[in-house]
């Protein structure tokens, strides 16, 4: 039985940055057994690219690659996507590529090996913490504009007119 964060899942676009092409193909599966669109970069310098070509609900970042690597591109993707979740992989135990990771705005820092199901669970936690955070900024939105208000009283012009002022004061 699916979680209610696992089941977020089946409409996620979900972005691969992995010089292994291995490790590209088995996320690729994992992923797209989940119900996610899964798009690869082999590359830090493909990441930029393909975040702008395939628009991901989440990144899942190598830290170790040629050229541009894990850190490097993360400084990179994070301006870019300030509200996109990126979870970084490794398989090295690097305790200070996690704090830099996290201090440039990694939401998780994950080492390898993990179980497909736990990576599977972190990743739509990821999602589903996104989403959330979307929805409050939402109604944060919603409640400073007057709406929240407006819906709860009787929709007429006097009422309207009241709230307006009321948030204009305000």
């Amino acid at each position: 039985m699916l979680t209610t964060a696992e089941s977020s899942l089946k409409t996620t676009k979900l972005l691969v940055i992995d010089d292994s092409h291995t490790n590209r193909r088995l996320l690729q599966a994992i992923f797209g057994s989940e119900g996610c669109e899964v798009a690869l970069a082999e590359s830090g310098d493909q990441a930029l690219p393909a975040l702008e070509a395939h628009a991901p609900d989440i990144v899942l970042l190598d830290l170790r690659m040629p050229g541009l690597d894990g850190i490097q591109t993360l400084r990179r993707l994070r301006p870019a996507a300030p509200n996109i979740p990126i979870l970084m992989l490794t398989s090295y135990g690097d305790l200070d590529a996690a704090v830099e990771a996290t201090s440039l705005g990694a939401d998780d820092f994950i080492n390898r090996p993990i179980s497909n199901d736990d990576l599977v669970v972190r990743v739509a936690h990821a999602v589903e913490h996104r989403r959330l955070l979307d929805e409050l900024d939402t109604l944060r939105t919603k409640l400073s504009e007057g709406q929240f208000i407006k819906r709860l009283m009787a929709p007429s012009a006097a009422m309207s007119t009241i709230v307006d002022n009321i948030r204009r004061v305000a």
